[in-house]
């Protein structure tokens, strides 16, 4: 129970900095409406996305599970990997970090739980943000053929050592 509260701690301080910066950065904007609407409409999606991750907290806390269900179903990649690149522009952008998002018009759809997929990519370029050289680019890449997908995310930073890697698996693992 303990290691799943913090992973799911750990997951929540993702988005909610995401939404600190974009409530910041509304709060100082002298925007045109459009403008506006688009940070505000970020701010609802990662909103959402924080109170999901407490209510995950919440049946962690009641059931006692050791893990979480997933919910597969078929979907599509790519709006999500839009979303989680649009929601980590404004952290980007305060280090003059460039995020590009390729994927292909036909990339498949494949059964996935979308919230964990989503929480996954968000850590990774979360992270990638985090460690990466100033004014620098980081890249999220998706491809995909009919039975198979690959999503890469490359960025400046140092990267793990061998003694890492062997270790970042591990739950609850700090590196």
């Amino acid at each position: 129970k303990e290691e799943l509260l913090a992973m799911i701690a750990h997951d929540i301080k993702n988005p909610a900095g995401a939404l600190a910066a974009m409530a910041e950065l509304l709060n100082g904007y002298d925007a045109h409406t459009q403008d506006q609407r688009r940070l505000v409409e970020e701010i609802m999606m990662t909103a959402s996305r924080i109170m999901r991750l407490s209510q995950d907290l919440g049946t962690a806390l009641v059931a006692e599970v050791k893990d979480l269900p997933l919910d597969l179903k078929i979907d599509s990649l790519r709006p999500m990997l839009e979303t989680v690149t649009r929601m980590n522009q404004t952290n980007a952008s305060r280090k003059g970090i460039t995020i590009r998002c390729l994927s292909p018009d036909n990339l498949p759809q494949v059964e996935m739980d979308s919230s964990r997929i989503e929480e996954v990519l968000d850590n990774l370029v979360s992270n990638a943000i985090k460690y990466s050289r100033p004014d620098s680019t980081i890249t999220v890449d998706c491809k995909g053929t009919p039975s198979h997908v690959t999503i890469e995310i490359t960025d400046t930073g140092a990267g793990l050592s061998e003694k890492d890697l062997q270790e970042a698996f591990q739950f609850g693992k700090k590196l």
